[in-house]
């Protein structure tokens, strides 16, 4: 059982708390927010560093992407493994500052990309696998209007998903960067277009979360909110036996039991490199 320390108890942190709460795994031994009303208050404290520098194995940072690099060098300093929100911090030096780090101290740094464990996403990665047409459209829709975060820019916030998604769904999706085009107001609403791709993220409309893909033999469509894929106009089946989050969890419980780092940092980086370029 890993024992783990919590800094920032926000909207997502506080997600993040009550997966961990239930998780085997692992076990809460220090938390840090704004309000302790909820929260066990043998473990709450106001200070982030009292969880920094607590008995702790892992340190999950979710407090606002200006605070990642300092909670990041910290916790490195202090010998903890690390998992942190996206983005992983909010410039590239310094993004690359905490990479070199943990390698230095042979910690496991990890960004809490949660759709590389995403059982639809993996099983349209698998429908798409041994599909060698040509990509006709790839569209997704990330809209939230209750998700609103002054600190990063929408495509920080909302659209960094989609790059990493299509990352993992896309084959050379690198190819395809060359030609951009891009239309938003930074805090509000986005539109990006890449040759067949088009990502579009807004905080002005109701929360959606859809995705299409069409290539020469499939026809995908993925309601993430409903939880439903169909292809060729047919439902596919997913097994999906716990939430999301957990398998995130179970992912990185693993990883650290076998020291066996992943590319969730390198990927946000590499996200970072591509945003910082637009």
């Amino acid at each position: 059982m890993l024992k783990v320390g919590v800094t920032g108890l926000g909207y997502w942190g506080s997600i993040l708390y009550k997966s961990l709460s239930k998780n085997e795994n692992y076990t809460i031994t220090k938390i840090c927010g704004r309000d302790n009303s909820e929260y066990d208050q043998n473990i709450f404290t106001y200070n982030d560093e009292d969880v920094i520098k607590s008995d702790v194995d892992l340190v999950i940072v979710s407090t606002q992407t200006k605070h990642h690099y300092k909670h990041i060098i910290s916790a490195l300093k202090n010998d903890k493994h690390v998992l942190v929100e996206k983005p992983i911090c909010l410039t590239i030096s310094e993004s690359e500052e905490v990479i070199k780090l943990a390698k230095e101290k042979n910690k496991l740094l990890f960004v809490d990309h949660i759709y590389s464990t995403n059982p639809y996403v993996l099983k349209i990665k698998e429908i798409l696998s041994d599909d060698k047409t040509e990509l006709e459209k790839y569209k997704s829709s990330r809209l939230n209007e209750k998700c609103k975060l002054f600190d990063t820019s929408i495509i920080e916030n909302l659209m960094y998903h989609d790059f990493y998604v299509a990352d993992i769904l896309i084959d050379n999706f690198d190819f395809y960067l060359k030609n951009i085009t891009i239309n938003h107001t930074p805090f509000e609403y986005c539109s990006l277009k890449i040759g067949p791709i088009n990502f579009i993220s807004s905080y002005r409309d109701k929360k959606t979360r859809l995705l299409e893909i069409k290539t020469g033999k499939n026809e995908i469509v993925w309601d993430e909110l409903s939880g439903v894929i169909k292809n060729n106009g047919n439902e596919i089946y997913v097994d999906v036996k716990q939430d999301n989050i957990n398998y995130k969890f179970d992912d990185i419980y693993n990883k650290i039991k076998n020291n066996s780092d992943d590319n969730s940092k390198d990927v946000s980086l590499e996200i970072l490199k591509i945003i910082n370029n637009l």
